[in-house]
């Protein structure tokens, strides 16, 4: 079995300079995508499992046009987590956005785990063990 992982295209986090939630690609996400999509032929996958999210969705499309897998699934467990901090930064500036990343981002996992993303974090493990 050979399990093949393709991230999504670039996303469009900041239109109109307003964090989204749930943002579409890019151009240079569609381009990302078309060229992801590129190396497989038709019925190349034999299935193909796909986040309901909309960056997600968009990225399938050339992979879908072209017919590459024989069987298609959205999951919604395959979105991505948020907390309640990630929550709040909607409608905030881009600086605002930026800074919180950058101090989450540096957290070291004990730090991670210690905030208000443990409970998330660990639940999200929890419900992924079954499918690895």
């Amino acid at each position: 079995m050979e399990i093949v992982l393709i991230r999504h295209g670039q996303p469009e986090w900041m239109p109109n300079n307003i964090y989204t939630k749930n943002p579409g690609l890019t151009d240079l996400g569609k381009i990302q995508s078309q060229k992801s999509s590129s190396v497989f032929q038709k019925n190349d996958i034999d299935e193909l499992w796909v986040s309901p999210l909309k960056r997600a969705q968009e990225t399938f499309t050339p992979f879908k046009e072209k017919g590459v897998a024989k069987y298609t699934y959205i999951y919604e467990w395959l979105q991505e987590m948020q907390d309640d901090e990630e929550e709040a930064l909607y409608g905030k500036s881009s600086e605002e956005i930026m800074a919180f990343f950058e101090k989450r981002n540096s957290q070291s996992f004990e730090e991670w785990t210690d905030g208000n993303q443990n409970n998330n974090f660990f639940m999200f493990l929890s419900v992924h063990q079954n499918f690895v």
